[in-house]
């Protein structure tokens, strides 16, 4: 049952929103989906912008994050323990927002493997997020994705992770080793982006 901003949804008062209306604020449906993920289906569910909002960012970075494994040159890493937690999850009355809990462990996991981002698209036939359509972001100058180094890749990746832990020291020294070896990294609010010098 949807709530907004703690009452019932009315055309009478202005809070009866469509996607059409989200999507002209600037959100997608696979924002709102996130969103509606976040509560189990039998709980009531409050709507509000700011929690709207939240899912957004926390989407954004759910890809960003399964990106990084996407990318990840090895495929080494056991991740049934991983499907197990989902399933078990999923089979407990629908419990999708643990479910939810358990990708999250799995895309913060410090090993980039492959084989963790085959279970997310496993488990992306249940939650419908579209994490195949994850894609690194720093890649400026590249005409594709394909054209970055894997070295490359994998340091960027290991300095987001420094600068996500604030670990700004390490996050410089990854930066001056890229331009040690040719290539160029600026920050911005979209994330961190490469270009060949």
């Amino acid at each position: 049952f949807l709530l907004v901003d703690n009452g019932k949804m009315s055309k009478s008062i202005g809070t009866a929103y469509t996607l059409s209306d989200l999507a002209d604020k600037g959100y997608s449906p696979l924002d709102y989906r996130y969103f509606c993920l976040n509560a189990n289906y039998g709980s009531k569910l409050n709507f509000t912008w700011e929690g709207i909002e939240s899912a957004k960012v926390s989407y954004k970075r759910l890809l960003e994050e399964a990106a990084k494994h996407k990318y990840a040159e090895q495929a080494v890493v056991d991740a049934s323990q991983y499907e197990n937690e989902f399933n078990e999850a999923i089979n407990d009355d629908l419990n999708i927002p643990k479910a939810l809990g358990v990708i999250w462990n799995a895309v913060r996991s410090p090993q980039k493997d492959r084989n963790i981002f085959c279970f997310l698209l496993l488990a992306d036939k249940v939650l419908s997020l579209d994490l195949n359509s994850a894609e690194l972001k720093s890649t400026a100058g590249f005409s594709d994705k394909t054209d970055m180094p894997a070295e490359i890749t994998n340091l960027l990746s290991e300095r987001q992770e420094a600068r996500t832990n604030r670990d700004f020291k390490k996050s410089d020294e990854i930066r001056d080793k890229l331009k040690s070896m040719g290539y160029l990294v600026e920050d911005s609010s979209d994330g961190q982006k490469v270009r060949p010098i």
